[in-house]
């Protein structure tokens, strides 16, 4: 079986930018149910005076009406939740006074103050006091930021409107007065807003209300206290104060929102409540400045609780900031990220994957899907148990939910080819995570997950490089084996073909794939030699077999070996399958060429030992199987040194000889017997090879007997007396050689019968030889006893 390098799939979004104009699609989205109810926007609240108290009424209806509608996608499903016709209504003394506090000409947004007023309010107020009587024509100053311009509205920074009033506060409400910013705007966008100018005197009211909240934060107006909170952390207000202060009011909100999620603890409000703390949580997140303490309170031991509690409201209450906190949680790049990953698996193990999976079995909209597919992929990440978990889910019918049909799964969110690339691309890289555990692997093979992937690889070029990715690391399981695989080898062999000839990712891991179907499957081996398997093969050899030129950078140099590497292997595989007369001479054509053995001889020279080892075992199945490849390949020399496939090899083993060591001595065998059977093969297809590889022996650096002193292994052992034997002929050989006689007599009476059969024929050559030489022998003996020297 073929094992495909398993990599981390990427976990990165659809595009460059695509992280950034996500979030801000969902924090419109947070917003826009509360755009034309909620008081908070562009209301005025510096004084309780006249009307106080129909603003508070008016104030909690709306916000239980914002609380509904972010229920929307469980309301329906759990009528538990009142409507917020349901709930407390306003005292009928206090409509009347509610008719007189808007203008009628804005019945759509009654907390909306006309663009009128305020731009008249800013104009003459005190930021344009000190240019009254200036000569300059009048202009819109720079206090004006560019998302108020955007608007319609002022920067809140920069204008600050009064409801006047003509009663006294009311008394139960005078200690609130200044605890609410006096003009909000509409953010657009999820990005803080401009603050530039601030008002210094803004800055100490927000400190001030701030302390207020925090020491009173368990008082009778705990719920106005709430909204405040929630307020200041959605206009970004909270970065202007102290983090200590900022985490007290985190551990406070944690503990209150531990409280709500008790099923025993009873309140009025306490959705609203648990709404407004987690959008609270949600808004402080997205702030850099305050993130910082977010991430303090969730990645420290004592309160590492923090997760779970918004785990328990994202599940409960569907609770999207709740879901998009986690997400910022566990992408936050440095070691408070990873540590609330390893929290959220300590504290209740499956407790937070089993919240986000439930997000998703109730399939909300497609962007919100991203954020908790990418959130799933990040809890993964190596961990095997997590890994099956997600598999298991839904009764193993997770896989459907993701790849199945467009009507049962998740791709039923995509209106648009554009938007189901989007969904692909973040499916395919949890799949991709998942995959590292054998046991998801073999169930997403089990249930037709492989197929369902192949089906969809027709998206962009990053769906395509994810889902290639999943499908070669899927296929390296033998439950592959039991799969009818047909459709998706023509589909990724076509893909193989059309990829771009630089899009190395994509060929290396479908070539993988390949490789991994048909390691045991005769069927698919046919199908893929039926598909012009070996045309295509040998070119992609051909083209990749100049190392050199590919090894631009250390990753790329990797991705080219490993994708020869396939190559290499599934020519090894095919060439052993048995074929009929006419498709075997088709295929001894294809293999014959010159190009492929000029590119098997620079691969043998300049490959790798994984790439040298391969193009041996091939060179060995090609000489073995394909008629004639023996007596073409003494043809063929390398450009560069002229060097034909006899002298490659013995550079090959000169290489292998000097690397030789006791820890990787059983690769380096293995290397060496391939190198003799092929100086075998070859003689044996070709007799004039014989002085050729004679010349060789004689020249080597290596020596034939020291080999066989120092490896005694009975497979090297047997093809180094097969090749001495062959080459024995020669004269100055049979005279190196006698001098070893004891060694070659040893191995004839070896009692392997092979090592004896080929040391017994060598013996019997050498003796042949020497007896020829005997009288010059006895010449050069009695020359030496008389005392000749061969010295000048």
């Amino acid at each position: 079986m073929r094992v495909v390098g398993r990599t981390g799939a990427r976990a990165r979004f659809y595009g460059d930018d695509y992280d950034e104009k996500l979030v801000r699609f969902v924090v419109e989205d947070l917003n826009s149910s509360t755009k034309t109810q909620n008081l908070n926007d562009h209301w005025p609240f510096r004084s309780f005076r006249n009307g106080a108290l129909s603003t508070n009424l008016l104030l909690f209806s709306m916000d239980a009406q914002r609380a509904y509608d972010q229920q929307v996608a469980s309301t329906s499903r759990f009528p538990q939740y009142p409507k917020p016709e349901m709930m407390q209504q306003y005292p009928p003394s206090c409509r009347p006074n509610m008719q007189h506090m808007y203008p009628p000409s804005y019945p759509r947004s009654p907390s909306r103050v006309p663009q009128t007023d305020h731009t008249s309010h800013w104009m003459h107020g005190p930021y344009t006091s000190g240019y009254a009587n200036s000569p300059i024509p009048s202009a819109a100053p720079s206090v004006m930021s560019h998302v108020s311009m955007q608007d319609d509205l002022v920067s809140v920074m920069s204008v600050q409107t009064t409801l006047n009033a003509s009663t006294a506060p009311c008394p139960q409400d005078s200690h609130l007065t200044e605890l609410r910013p006096q003009s909000q705007f509409s953010s657009s966008a999820s990005t803080p807003p401009c603050t530039e100018n601030v008002d210094p005197a803004t800055i100490q009211e927000v400190r001030r209300n701030v302390a207020y909240s925090i020491n009173n934060f368990y008082s009778n107006d705990q719920f106005k206290i709430i909204q405040c909170i929630c307020h200041y952390a959605q206009r970004n207000m909270f970065q202007f104060v102290d983090m200590t202060s900022v985490h007290k009011l985190l551990l406070l909100i944690a503990q209150l929102l531990k409280n709500t999620a008790d099923p025993n603890f009873r309140r009025q409000n306490s959705l609203q409540t648990s709404n407004l703390l987690l959008n609270a949580i949600f808004y402080l997140s997205r702030n850099p400045t305050t993130l910082r303490v977010v991430m303090h309170v969730a990645s420290d031991k004592n309160t590492a609780e923090f997760i779970y509690i918004i785990a328990h409201f994202a599940k409960v209450n569907l609770n999207w900031a709740a879901a998009l906190t986690l997400h910022t949680l566990f992408d936050y790049s440095g070691p408070e990220g990873a540590k609330c990953i390893t929290y959220a698996k300590q504290i209740q193990p499956g407790a937070v994957l089993d919240a986000l999976l439930h997000i998703l079995k109730e399939k909300p909209d497609r962007k919100r899907t991203l954020f908790v597919l990418h959130s799933l992929q990040l809890l993964a990440r190596k961990d095997n148990s997590a890994k099956q978990h997600i598999v298991q889910s839904y009764g193993g019918r997770f896989i459907e939910l993701l790849v199945g049909s467009t009507q049962g799964g998740l791709l039923a969110l995509a209106d648009n080819a554009r938007d189901q690339g989007r969904l692909l691309y973040r499916i395919f890289a949890l799949l991709n995570v998942v995959m590292a555990s054998q046991t998801a692997a073999e169930m997403f093979v089990r249930c037709g997950g492989l197929q369902k992937v192949c089906e969809r690889l027709f998206q962009s070029t990053d769906v395509l490089r994810e889902g290639i990715h999943l499908v070669a690391l899927a296929s390296d399981v033998r439950t592959v084996d039991d799969q009818d695989l047909r459709v998706s080898i023509r589909q990724v062999l076509d893909i193989l073909c059309r990829s771009n000839d630089r899009d190395l990712f994509v060929r290396r891991y479908s070539s993988g794939f390949l490789v991994n179907v048909m390691a045991n499957r005769p069927v698919n081996k046919r199908l893929l030699i039926e598909c012009n398997a070996f045309e295509i093969f040998t070119r992609l050899c051909y083209q990749y077999s100049n190392l050199e030129q590919w090894g631009q950078t250390k990753e790329t140099k990797a991705m080219v070996e490993e994708l020869v590497d396939n190559i290499l292997l599934s020519l090894n595989s095919l060439i052993m399958e048995p074929l009929k007369p006419d498709a075997t001479r088709a295929r001894d054509t294809c293999l014959s060429q010159k190009s492929l053995q000029i590119c098997l001889l620079n691969l043998l020279s300049h490959g790798s030992p994984v790439i040298r080892n391969r193009v041996l075992r091939l060179i060995t199945l090609l000489l073995s199987c394909c008629a004639g490849w023996g007596t073409t390949v003494m043809q063929t020399v390398l450009e560069d040194k002229g060097d034909n496939i006899i002298a490659v090899i013995f550079n090959v083993i000169s290489t292998v000889r000097a690397d030789a060591t006791d820890a990787n001595r059983k690769d380096t065998v293995n290397t060496l017997v391939t190198c003799f059977r092929i100086l075998n093969l070859i003689m044996m297809c070709d007799e004039s090879a014989k002085k050729t590889v004679a010349l060789f022996v004689r020249n080597s650096t290596v020596s034939m007997m020291e080999l066989l002193r120092t490896f005694t292994e009975d497979n090297l052992v047997v093809q180094i007396l097969e090749m001495c034997d062959r080459v024995a002929d020669d004269e100055n050989l049979a005279q190196q050689w006698a001098s070893d006689r004891p060694l070659l007599d040893a191995n004839a009476n070896s009692s392997n019968p092979d090592i004896a059969r080929a040391a017994q024929s060598l013996v019997s050559k050498l003796s042949a030889v020497n007896s020829d030489f005997e009288p010059l022998a006895g010449v050069f003996a009695s020359m030496g006893s008389e005392g000749f020297s061969m010295e000048m």
